[in-house]
């Protein structure tokens, strides 16, 4: 992967989205060990530091752990289904399903007169990042501003 830590976000965030996106993806699956925090830094051109930041992002989010020996392993992920029902009175909701988080797939929305349903498959570490993964993406489809009501579910998938 060449270097692509520039702009104005801090690089150990850069590091830890562009390493976020590839466990998502299954490119590093559960129980893999990552990189070493050395050969990641110079594979980014970043110091050490910034890899360790990133790599403590990552564990915040429960996507990595330490393992014997400093290894930083891919945690498991499982995967939910979350669906999410917004109503409003008077208002129809556009119905994209373009999404780019490579944490979602098998987007489906189903509207009516005065709601709309979405259902998505989301890979997370718990039904509560699952959750919050899933309504991060219907505020950046719908921009839902004064909302009647507001439903989440999150279950296994089977």
């Amino acid at each position: 992967m060449p270097s692509d830590i520039t702009g104005p976000r801090a690089k150990a965030v850069q590091v830890a989205l562009i390493l976020r996106s590839a466990i998502l993806r299954g490119d590093y699956p559960p129980g893999e060990v990552l990189p070493s925090q050395r050969q990641l830094a110079a594979r980014y051109h970043v110091s050490e530091a910034t890899i360790n930041r990133a790599f403590a992002a990552l564990a915040a989010e429960r996507l990595v752990t330490t393992g014997s020996g400093q290894r930083t392993l891919v945690a498991a992920l499982a995967a939910y289904t979350v669906t999410i029902t917004l109503r409003h009175p008077r208002r129809r909701y556009g119905a994209k399903s373009n999404v780019s988080e490579p944490a979602v797939s098998g987007l489906q929305i189903k509207q009516s007169a005065d709601f709309v349903t979405w259902s998505m498959n989301v890979r997370a570490p718990d039904p509560a990042r699952s959750a919050v993964t899933g309504f991060g993406v219907i505020n950046m489809l719908a921009s839902a501003t004064e909302l009647a009501s507001a439903e989440i579910s999150v279950s296994p998938v089977a």
